[in-house]
């Protein structure tokens, strides 16, 4: 399997978190991404576009997309619909962050959803904790995965034969 990221500025710690996490998550399933497959760029659907365009001209149509946030995702749809490149048909997209327009695009994006809500409500909390001079612990929350049309196949859609696997 052939997957490239759209990884957003190199020096942002968001970018980097979620490629990293992506990255390794793959090669824990066994699917190795290649430095080359990770392009850096703006967090913004100009950004995706440029990316997707970097990603093509060096290498073939890669079988998913990762972009680290929703926006890129959405410029990454554009380039490669520009190109005649379907999603999801020719290529799985995900972005990150569940935006309001992750659902509403002609292929509605499957995304990662952070808590966020939850995320500022324990920020409030460990600033609370901060100002009265304790030593707040740290704390992960699990995003969740929303899975959406792009990053299936219109064949598995209509209840055909799949090979996606866990």
């Amino acid at each position: 399997r052939d997957v490239a990221v759209l990884a957003g500025w190199e020096f942002a710690s968001t970018a980097r978190d979620r490629t990293n996490g992506i990255v390794t998550t793959f090669a824990e399933h066994g699917v190795e991404i290649p430095d080359d497959r990770i392009v850096y760029s703006g967090f913004d659907p100009a950004g995706g576009r440029a990316a997707v365009e970097q990603l093509l001209a060096t290498g073939p149509v890669p079988d998913a997309i990762f972009a680290t946030n929703d926006f890129a995702a959405i410029g990454a749809f554009g380039a490669l619909r520009d190109r005649g490149i379907r999603v999801p048909d020719d290529v799985a997209l995900v972005g990150y962050n569940d935006t309001p327009i992750a659902a509403g695009g002609a292929v509605p994006l499957t995304t990662i959803r952070s808590p966020m809500h939850e995320m500022g409500r324990r920020a409030v909390g460990l600033l609370l904790e901060v100002i009265g001079g304790r030593t707040p612990e740290s704390i992960v929350l699990e995003p969740e995965l929303i899975v959406r049309s792009s990053s299936i196949s219109a064949t598995v859609q209509a209840g055909g034969p799949s090979s996606v696997e866990a």
